[in-house]
């Protein structure tokens, strides 16, 4: 951040007695339990937790999303330990669409914690997230009912919105737009060198309630206040600082009230709050679907196979085993098979044909089916030339 703008922080910064402590112990509880890849996410899910109690002071509410590729990477403790900390939490891995909106229809609020989304079977998950989709914001978090029997209907509106954590297997396990809302947690299965404590003694839970209770203290004085503490001032304030650093509005709506939040402490939780929304939320854009994910691949065997193409169960078991890849956890970790792959590149115009390999004729891809799908949707990557290869120009003349 250049001077100018850090200067304007300072400006706002209310650094509140007790707050600079609450956030800093928060943090050392998250990274004590839970092995992260970053800092950025302890704060970010720090300010997350305290914005759980003040939620009602913003128009937005961002979410959480805590995956991994694969099982025992620390979600479940992860989700304990939030759980423990959040204002009213509400976990359940299985919940209908019309118990969800009228658990979140509550005057005081709740934390909404839906573990294993990626479990759910799909008209159940298409439903709910239909719901969540309008949750994060408090204008548009409406969900419109007739009830009523034997003739008797009116119509009801129950709110959605409020703070709400995702977790399930696999980056995809949310629709785009519920991602686009949320913060990403990625974690990942821990080296022999990480450590982190286990929560199963009952002085970690005393510990965990007696800072739970200090941060309901605190978020009740701010209510009581005489003056409005997140006042409109404010908050154009810190949407103007997170418009010079990020261009996107759907980060800003979720950034904002963490930003906010993250006032009520000094300026160098601040300054590290931005640092680590605009990280998360970058992140984002970054991304690519799994589609697009899939042709890179694509591209990366084709480029070294001495085949003419590739077979459709060849190209799946290839996804499934690449590094770092997203394919394995697709199915509930059974991996992609031959009929999403099919799927997939459809859509870029491949299809399947019948392919003659090593004497054997299967249906399978021609790699000269891809080269139009490659250059119209993948960036274009420079090819090396060793010495050897390097021809120099001769002029003709």
């Amino acid at each position: 951040m250049d001077t100018k703008t850090l200067e304007r922080l300072e400006r706002i910064v209310i650094n509140r007695s007790g707050w600079v402590e609450l956030f800093n112990a928060y943090f050392d509880i998250l990274t004590s339990f839970i092995c992260f890849q970053s800092d950025e996410e302890p704060i970010v899910i720090t300010n997350w937790i305290v914005s759980t109690y003040l939620a009602q002071e913003f128009s937005y509410a961002g979410y959480l999303h805590i995956f991994s590729a694969t099982e025992r990477c620390g979600k479940s403790k992860s989700i304990e330990v939030i759980e423990c900390l959040v204002h009213e939490p509400l976990n359940t891995a299985n919940i209908s669409d019309s118990a969800l909106f009228r658990s979140l229809d509550n005057e005081g609020g709740v934390t909404l914690i839906l573990d294993e989304i990626d479990k759910l079977d799909k008209q159940a998950k298409s439903e709910q997230i239909g719901i969540l989709n309008s949750g994060y914001s408090k204008r548009g978090a409406q969900v419109t009912r007739t009830e009523g029997t034997n003739g008797n209907f009116t119509v009801k509106r129950y709110s959605a919105y409020g703070p709400k954590l995702f977790s399930g297997i696999g980056q995809d396990n949310l629709g785009n737009t519920l991602r686009d809302r949320s913060f990403p947690i990625e974690l990942k299965r821990m080296l022999p060198s990480e450590r982190v404590q286990r929560l199963i003694y009952k002085h970690q839970f005393e510990m965990l309630d007696e800072w739970k209770i200090k941060l309901q203290e605190l978020t009740e004085e701010l209510k009581k206040a005489e003056e409005q503490v997140f006042s409109d001032f404010l908050i154009e304030e810190v949407i103007a600082i997170l418009s010079k650093l990020n261009s996107d509005d759907r980060a800003i709506d979720i950034s904002h009230p963490l930003v906010a939040i993250s006032l009520l402490g000094d300026m160098d939780w601040v300054t590290k709050t931005i640092n680590a929304v605009n990280t998360l939320t970058g992140k984002k854009t970054e991304e690519v679907s799994w589609e697009t994910e899939l042709l890179l691949i694509a591209r990366e065997i084709a480029n070294t196979d001495k085949n003419k193409g590739i077979y459709s169960n060849d190209l799946a078991d290839a996804l499934n085993n690449w590094s770092e890849s997203r394919f394995s956890s697709f199915n509930n970790g059974n991996g992609i098979n031959k009929n999403g792959v099919a799927r997939a590149l459809k859509g870029f115009g491949i299809k399947t044909k019948q392919l003659r390999l090593n004497g054997e004729n299967r249906r399978g891809y021609h790699w000269d089916d891809f080269q139009d799908a490659f250059a119209r949707w993948l960036p274009q990557v420079e090819v090396e030339v060793s010495e050897e290869e390097k021809v120099e120009e001769v002029s003709p003349f």
